[in-house]
């Protein structure tokens, strides 16, 4: 490992002096490819986080946990170093094609959170098989919206792999919401004075339409 990330910084030493002599559209083209280098080696940063975490690495020098051993070594800040451990384990947690199109430098890693954060809302019965299905969906779409709106595509990608098991999960979240408004309905009138009374409440649709009515 020492030998190839000596390599890696050798290689970015030729491109920075590189960088200094590009104008222009020569350096306009090159910004795509090292962005891309850049994600590939976020990659890597994060599979090693991972395996530090997981390893309990960080805590057998002493740090109360991963997250402060970057804190302390790397100079991260606190949120920064929390959230470098739980993208790391987003990042692993993830089917293959998105680990694969992470490494190749196909997509980026807030992609590859917004992916995350899809599949994970996806019903249990969705299976294996389809969070495969809906995550190479998403890597598709990832290689032409940026996160935010990977994320709100990611909120109906259900729909687009399995139509019908998303609107039986519709349907099923629709009856629990009526449940829950029907158990939290309240309604109190309390004395206000000789001649009126202050009504205070919370109705569910069914029973704000007879108040109403």
């Amino acid at each position: 490992m020492d030998e190839s990330v000596a390599r890696v910084a050798v290689a970015v030493e030729e491109l920075a002096d590189r960088a200094g002599w590009l104008v222009g559209d020569a350096a306009l083209d090159a910004l795509e490819p090292v962005h891309r280098l850049l994600e590939q080696l976020a990659a890597v940063q994060l599979a090693l986080v991972r395996e530090v975490d997981g390893s309990s690495a960080a805590v057998r020098t002493g740090a109360s946990s991963t997250a402060a051993w970057l804190q302390h070594r790397l100079l991260h800040t606190p949120v920064a170093a929390r959230r470098m451990v739980t993208v790391a384990a987003a990042v692993h947690g993830a089917p293959r094609v998105v680990r694969d199109a992470l490494t190749a430098g196909l997509i980026g890693v807030d992609q590859v959170r917004a992916i995350a954060g899809a599949l994970g809302e996806l019903p249990a019965a969705a299976g294996p098989e389809l969070v495969d299905k809906a995550a190479a969906a998403l890597v598709g779409y990832a290689r032409e919206f940026p996160p935010h709106h990977l994320a709100r595509i990611g909120q109906r990608i259900l729909w687009h792999v399995a139509p019908e098991l998303a609107e039986e999960a519709e349907r099923r979240g629709l009856e629990r919401a009526e449940q829950q408004a029907s158990r939290d309905r309240y309604l109190s009138l309390t004395p206000d004075g000789p001649a009126s009374v202050r009504l205070h409440g919370r109705l569910d649709a069914e029973a704000a339409a007879v108040v109403r009515a």
